[in-house]
């Protein structure tokens, strides 16, 4: 109710409506959802443009409606292949490694169907991994064998817990600055809480170089913004395709967008005994073969808005640089 009247008071005096949804693939959430609905209720000339770096939802459903609201129309895309040969991404190189550890025999017909039904690993599973000390030693001694590879380097843990143990046996090593954020509730496994204040003093030590390694549970995923990235480990599984997208797109910012050439993404890859599909991260990206297609060379078939008028949206409403990061669409509907 106080929404709905904030959004009335918003909107008082008004003809017509422009409305911008950053990270569109979220519109399909009820809060989106009720926020896009008021509007249009009220608004006889509402335009909606959404932008967003990752395109896609991975539920048929979603699908549906993100296409119902922006009348299934793309008014602007553009490539992995030409944001890479242009520089504002960097050129992802990829990696796996096996950590010969069997978590598949321990999986019942429960478990494996509340995994396929979250799309994550269950708490008593996550746990077990996360406190299992020969992979954690695997993951940091990939590191330690090979740092001036990795470099700086951001790591996405599977819990808190993983965070924590992890951050432990990076810093018990020589010359190894680690820090580890999480969010700001009190757990009763770890009894750590953090705040965002020390979370984002955190950061600004990373982004300053004043860590090597940055270990986080899902604050770094979406939205954020640190250049500079050398390398990322991915320690956790996912089945979501937009979640991995996210992780991964937080190493591919381009020499041009503050970033690094290259960009090393690592892959630890469990034995699930197939019992599980995870999503693979090059699977994803396997496609791109820079040196395929000149970019000079390139021309687009499709051109709904001119890059002008697109370059002249991005100066009014001063968009971030995440938004040019991976993928830009701008879809309208009217």
């Amino acid at each position: 109710m106080i929404l709905e009247q904030a959004l009335d008071t918003w909107l008082k005096g008004e003809d017509e409506l422009f409305l911008v949804i950053d990270e569109a693939h979220h519109s399909t959430a009820k809060s989106y959802r009720n926020i896009i609905n008021h509007c249009k209720g009220k608004m006889k000339n509402i335009k909606i443009i959404g932008l967003t770096a990752t395109p896609f939802r991975t539920n048929e459903e979603e699908e549906k409606y993100l296409s119902a609201i922006y009348n299934d129309e793309l008014g602007y895309d553009v490539s992995l292949k030409d944001l890479i040969s242009r520089g504002i991404l960097a050129t992802p190189e990829f990696k796996e490694l096996e950590t010969n550890l069997n978590f598949g025999d321990d999986l019942n017909l429960s478990n494996i169907k509340d995994i396929e039904k979250r799309g994550e690993l269950p708490n008593g599973i996550a746990v077990h991994i996360a406190k299992n000390s020969i992979r954690n030693n695997r993951i940091v001694n990939e590191y330690m064998q090979n740092r001036s590879q990795y470099k700086k380097l951001l790591v996405f843990a599977i819990n808190r817990i993983h965070a924590i143990e992890l951050n432990s046996v990076f810093n018990s090593k020589v010359n190894v600055n680690s820090e580890f954020i999480i969010s700001g509730t009190q757990n009763e496994f770890t009894g750590i809480d953090l705040s965002k204040e020390e979370n984002d003093q955190k950061i600004k030590k990373f982004r300053e170089g004043k860590l090597d390694i940055l270990i986080n549970v899902n604050i770094l995923s979406e939205g954020s913004d640190i250049p500079e990235i050398d390398s990322i480990f991915l320690t956790r599984p996912t089945m979501s395709s937009i979640l991995m997208t996210q992780m991964i797109g937080r190493g591919l910012r381009g020499r041009k967008s503050g970033g690094t050439d290259k960009a090393t993404i690592v892959s630890f890859i469990d034995d699930w005994k197939d019992k599980i599909a995870w999503i693979n991260p090059e699977r994803l990206y396997g496609d791109i073969n820079i040196e395929d297609i000149p970019y000079e060379k390139r021309e687009r078939n499709i051109r709904r808005i001119s890059i002008d008028l697109i370059d002249q949206f991005v100066e009014i409403v001063d968009i971030n640089a995440e938004v040019k990061n991976l993928i830009v669409q701008l879809r309208i509907s009217s």
